[in-house]
Formats: C-alpha cells, structure tokens, sequence
C-alpha cells in the first residue's frame, strides 16, 4: 500500500507539459454556438498539431500542414512558446485533401484548414489540456480544444 501511495503522489506532481515538447491532438473544433464539437470517432487521434518557436506543423487527418507561428503576450510583446497568451498563425500551408479522405477526418480537415489563421489565445483548463481560441470579438469565438498526445 505504501508503493501504491509513493507511486499516486510522485503522479500528482507531474508538470503539465511544455507546449513545444509534445504532440497536440485536436480533440474538438468549436465553429458554432449549439453545434457538435466533438472530433468523430473514427477520426480520433488523426489530426495532430506540433509547435516549435517559430513555426507550428501536423496533420489536419487527412494531409499534413504547416504553417508560421508568432508568440506573444496579450499587449502583442514576443514570448517564448511556454510563455506566451497568444499565437499568431500566418503562412499556412495545406494541400488540397484527397477524394479518398471522407467522413469524420474531411470533417476535422475542412473545419482546421478554415480556421487556422490569424491570431488565437492560448488556455490551459486543465491537466495536458490546451485551447487555442480564436481572437474576435464574437462572444462564442471559435476554438480548438487539444489534449496532449
């Protein structure tokens, strides 16, 4: 019983991860107030996002994308990725998905490919949890919601 404790408190003081030292995976994409947000099932792990200081890549689950990534504090001041309330994507690139990519993951690809632009704030609500909300002044602006992987 004493190891099992040892073991639960030493798993209590993990660190949430850094968010330049691990895999993102897109969990949910909130584009409407009311409407599902849920990745689909079968699409589930598929779209996957990286960031490194000054650029961001992944998996849109059906193509790759990549794209520039500016971070700052919220007065626009230059931060580090670990530091930063805001992420400015630009420069993004995305082929064009192919016809074999349908369902769930051409869901996930269309809804990231119209989204990721421009500047979005950065969350953690919760452990190994992250939401990148986009900057506007819509009171249920869209977001993405990423779990580390």
């Amino acid at each position: 019983m004493g190891a099992a404790l040892a073991v639960g408190l030493l798993s209590g003081c993990a660190q949430d991860p850094l968010i330049g030292e691990t895999t993102w995976q897109v969990t949910a994409i909130y584009t409407e107030p009311g409407a599902t947000a849920a990745v689909p099932g079968p699409a589930a792990g598929l779209a996957q996002l990286a960031f490194g200081t000054s650029t961001v890549s992944g998996f849109t689950g059906c193509v790759p994308l990549q794209a520039e990534a500016a971070y700052t504090d919220a007065a626009g001041e230059r931060r580090d990725p670990e530091d930063a309330e805001r992420v400015t994507f630009s420069r993004v690139t995305v082929n064009d998905a192919p016809e074999d990519c349908v369902g769930g993951a051409r869901h996930v690809h269309d809804e990231l490919v119209a989204l990721l632009d421009g500047p979005f704030e950065i969350s953690h609500p919760g452990d190994s949890e992250m939401v990148l909300t986009q900057v506007s002044d819509a009171i249920d602006a869209p977001a993405i919601r990423l779990v580390a992987g």
